[in-house]
């Protein structure tokens, strides 16, 4: 039994990365993003194992905050915060990648130009 469990462990992150690729489709050279976001979000949901708490909420003694999640992969708008001209673009076209493990940013990639720019920001809009 606590080999089909830790078995049940190691398919569970495999399938979560699938599935965010999938339903954001993502390539494939981008699956380094796929599993940081994947680890944040498992660290961040309750398990009956740690009696319904998360392993964040153990270690910070805090529960997590669930309103900083957004969606993987979606489109969202950064804030241009250094216009070169009054009439510049206030925001510019962005996809969601995940989280940065020591910002309290999000990462994002800007896809709507010739060349694929990655960055972070801390504000984005959807």
């Amino acid at each position: 039994m606590a080999c089909n469990f830790i078995e049940t462990l190691c398919l569970i992150p495999t399938d979560i990365i699938q599935t965010l690729r999938f339903k954001a489709n993502i390539p494939l050279c981008f699956l380094g993003e796929s599993l940081q976001t994947t680890c944040y979000l498992i660290n961040r949901l309750p398990t009956p194992l740690l009696k319904h708490k998360s392993p964040f909420e153990l270690l910070h003694h805090r529960s997590p905050d669930y309103s900083t999640l957004r969606v993987f992969g979606c489109l969202c708008y950064a804030t241009n915060l250094f216009p070169k001209h009054k009439f510049d673009a206030r925001a510019c076209r962005c996809v969601f990648f995940g989280y940065p493990l020591d910002q309290k940013h999000y990462n994002i990639i800007q896809f709507y130009r010739r060349t694929h720019s990655v960055g972070d920001s801390n504000e984005i809009r959807r």
